[in-house]
């Protein structure tokens, strides 16, 4: 028989299994829970640096399987996970268990990401101007700002409640059928085919737009 009062009898049944202890503890963040992109450029011996992400380079392939060489804890080189990979990253953030956010000023971060309800990072102006699902967090490119952006996508529960529901704006269903339409009704002609500028193009913030 047990006997006791709180605080000197601590009943411990929800810590019973692993898996009880992980899903109640705390979250933290770490170095060690981060992935670091490495961009890439054509040529040998070459270190470019990125305008729009400052501190950030872009590698020559030589460069590449330097930094590779050197195994640098918590750093996996990968010259492309591929479709299926990436987007099996992207899908963890389903597991309440697993902590996965997608961080960086990729396209992939605004368009991909809603399907998976993952938590997203974009950082600076690149995508300016695209639909985002509620999942995508904006920064500018400030290391705190940026720091803060990724724990809350990790600890915020409210916030990882809010990826897993958000719509997809770049979803309506329907897509094959509605394309199969306007093929079939479209006049293919010399008109059609012929080159046309409808848009003035910027460059703002070192991005052509």
């Amino acid at each position: 028989m047990i006997t006791g009062k709180y605080p000197n009898l601590r009943l411990r049944r929800n810590r019973k299994t692993d898996w009880a202890r992980r899903l109640v503890e705390e979250s933290t963040l770490s170095a060690n829970d981060l992935i670091l992109p490495i961009f890439l450029t054509e040529g040998k011996n070459r270190v470019q640096s990125i305008k729009t992400m400052p501190g950030v380079f872009r590698y020559s392939i030589d460069k590449l399987n330097k930094i590779e060489s050197e195994s640098i804890d918590n750093i996996q080189v990968h010259k492309s996970l591929g479709r299926h990979l990436y987007h099996g990253v992207l899908a963890l953030s389903r597991d309440p268990l697993q902590r996965v956010a997608c961080v960086g000023n990729s396209s992939s971060g605004i368009k991909e990401t809603p399907a998976f309800g993952c938590p997203t990072v974009n950082i600076g102006s690149r995508q300016k101007g695209r639909l985002r699902g509620d999942n995508v967090i904006d920064t500018d490119y400030d290391k705190l700002e940026i720091f803060n952006a990724v724990r809350k996508c990790f600890d915020d529960k409210e916030f990882r409640l809010q990826c897993s529901l958000t719509t997809n704006p770049y979803y309506l269903g329907g897509a094959g059928e509605k394309m199969a339409k306007i093929l079939a009704e479209t006049k293919l002609d010399k008109v059609l085919i012929r080159k046309k500028m409808t848009l003035k193009g910027r460059v703002k913030d070192g991005w052509y737009q």
